[in-house]
């Protein structure tokens, strides 16, 4: 414990400390300080040739009486401070140990610290390492040119683990009810794939006949990333009861305003190795706008606490998309100019977490937890994809995709 550390090194130095003097002390007798041996022989054990420090001090006259006046003092300096450091280094360590003492006392009998359940300001900063399911449209992306095998189709793809960060800040007035701030990001979950072959491989549609590169061709490499961005402003209501200071639970209801992002990228590269490489790339953008309720419960027993939060809303979606321009070979022949779409439709976003808390002390606590995402009614790039060759091609709007993230939170809170 931080507090008995200096406590028991001050104890163990005037331990020490007396346990040297009293060895030094203890080798010779007050008077052998005085007038202990001063010849060789007498160290050597000779008695009779011992003499004392001031053995050859003269016996008559004025230096007789300096030389004994200062045996005198000699004397009584050695007995009056050997008993003054006695007594000091007796004190200093009595007090040591009293303090070293207390302050252990005091540590392990220190109480838990109080739950804070519905604090007047509170605020949290956590990472996110998600992972995202894939639920795009079973669409053909590769084919064998010979047997029209589909090789690979948009709903293989798998997407690696997500990075990203989670904050709010809340603030509650003389009501018990808060204002509460929040914002998630999630950035890069990536999903790739390459296929081989040997000149022999085909986009499907009229669209892989029109392109030379999208036909026998020798390597289709794929990749399809998305960014996640939820900022909210929110209303929360608090109740709480406690058994004692340290057992509490609370309840909390919450509404209020939700904006979500979902930004897509999906490339498909088709490469003959005789000719070039010609790509495909679509992009959507999601902007979600609503209302939300939700609730949270939270319990908390000592140093640790659990916490539980589910909101769940109804969105408007303005969906956009737009594809780049798709040229061939020879040189930048264009097969088909840059086309986009966009429209509006009613999207759903629910979300759950499951938290738990070590309380460090009645401010701070750390967390980890479980997370739940679930977005429907969304425009996915791989779901734009067009493989027809007419003039309208690339000019349709799908937004019936979802997306479905889980994984964990780790972080801090600070609650007062």
């Amino acid at each position: 414990m931080p507090r008995i550390c200096p406590m028991a090194a001050r104890l163990l130095l005037s331990i020490g400390c007396l346990w040297a003097m009293s060895g030094v002390v203890a080798a010779k007798t007050p008077s052998e300080w005085v007038e202990g041996p001063s010849s060789a022989s007498a160290l050597l054990g000779d008695p009779s040739s011992a003499s004392t420090l001031l053995g050859d001090a003269p016996s008559s006259g004025a230096m007789a009486s300096s030389f004994a006046a200062l045996k005198t003092s000699v004397r009584s300096f050695t007995f009056d401070n050997v008993s003054s450091t006695f007594s000091l280094a007796t004190d200093s360590v009595s007090s040591a140990f009293a303090q070293a003492t207390d302050s252990f006392i005091e540590e392990i009998t220190k109480p838990e610290p109080c739950c804070t359940m519905c604090p007047c300001t509170y605020g949290w900063l956590e990472s996110l390492l998600l992972w995202r399911n894939n639920q795009s449209g079973s669409q053909p992306l590769v084919q064998n040119l010979n047997t029209d095998q589909t090789l690979l189709a948009a709903n293989d793809l798998r997407f690696g683990m997500g990075a990203g960060i989670r904050a709010g800040f809340g603030v509650r007035d003389c009501c018990g009810v808060a204002w509460e701030f929040n914002y998630f990001g999630l950035y890069g979950p990536v999903a790739t794939a390459t296929v081989r072959g040997d000149n022999d491989l085909r986009i499907p549609g009229d669209l892989g006949l029109a392109v030379n590169n999208f036909f026998g061709v020798d390597v289709v490499d794929l990749r399809y990333a998305s960014t996640l961005n939820n900022f909210e402003v929110n209303r929360v209501c608090c109740c709480t009861c406690c058994d004692c200071p340290t057992r509490c639970r609370s309840v909390e209801w919450l509404y209020g305003f939700r904006y979500l992002n979902l930004h897509e990228i999906f490339r498909l590269s088709s490469t003959d190795f005789q000719e070039g490489t010609s790509e495909y790339r679509v992009r959507t953008n999601n902007n979600l706008y609503g209302a939300q309720i939700g609730g949270r419960f939270r319990q908390c027993h000592g140093r640790w606490s659990w916490e539980g939060t589910a909101k769940a809303g109804i969105f408007g979606n303005a969906a956009q998309q737009a594809a780049n321009p798709i040229l061939d070979f020879p040189g930048s022949f264009l097969i088909r100019p840059a086309q986009s779409a966009s429209g509006g439709n009613v999207a759903f976003v629910g979300d759950l977490n499951f938290t738990g808390i070590y309380q460090i002390n009645s401010t701070w606590g750390l967390r980890a937890g479980y997370n739940l995402i679930w977005i429907e009614g969304v425009a996915l790039a791989p779901d734009q994809l067009d493989f027809t060759n007419t003039p309208d091609s690339g000019t349709n709007l799908v937004t019936s995709g979802g997306v479905f993230l889980q994984g964990i939170n780790l972080g801090a809170e600070a609650r007062w």
